[in-house]
């Protein structure tokens, strides 16, 4: 019985994980989207992303859209170094 139960929950878990990431993809590609709207010569500074609440929880994604100009503008990552960054290939 306990063999019958871990090969129907390691599928399981496996799904949930992936879901996990597509969200995390989903909700970093969002703020690159904002950000680039702002501008061609847009910026992200500090971008982070957390999972609140586990597989079943809330996608946070997070970062400042910084023009030239602004402070930090120099350090920060154009929208297609983030794009990259997360995994998805600038268009």
């Amino acid at each position: 019985m306990n063999r019958l139960l871990m090969a129907g929950l390691v599928p399981a878990i496996a799904a949930l994980c992936g879901c996990v990431s597509m969200a995390t993809n989903q909700a970093s590609n969002k703020l690159a989207d904002l950000c680039e709207a702002k501008g061609v010569d847009a910026r992200i500074a500090a971008p982070t992303a957390e999972v609140q609440g586990g597989m079943f929880g809330n996608v946070v994604v997070t970062g400042d859209c910084i023009g030239p100009g602004e402070e930090g503008y120099e350090d920060a990552m154009t929208i297609e170094e983030y794009r990259a960054s997360i995994g998805k290939k600038p268009s």
